[in-house]
């Protein structure tokens, strides 16, 4: 018995980019510093995506609902990475 034929392959690389670099750990974590000091989550969509974007985001959302509460002397963030 004779096998068919291989399929006819072609590879389109017209519109082939690199990938975009992830940013380094410390980018990550000075806008994650960022975004909870200043309560303001869009500081945070050019380095998280997915699932951390949207947690990040809900948890800055939640943060800015407790305005003037205070922790140890400082304003009361509901994530601490310091």
């Amino acid at each position: 018995m004779i096998a068919a034929s291989a399929p006819e392959l072609s590879l389109n690389v017209q519109n082939a980019a690199p990938r975009p670099k992830a940013p380094d750990s410390a980018t990550v974590w000075q806008a994650m510093t960022e975004a909870r000091d200043r309560n303001q989550a869009d500081l945070l969509g050019a380095n998280f995506a997915g699932t951390a974007l949207d947690k990040l985001t809900a948890t800055v959302g939640e943060q800015r609902k407790i305005p003037g509460r205070y922790s140890r002397g400082k304003p009361c963030q509901l994530f601490d990475i310091s």
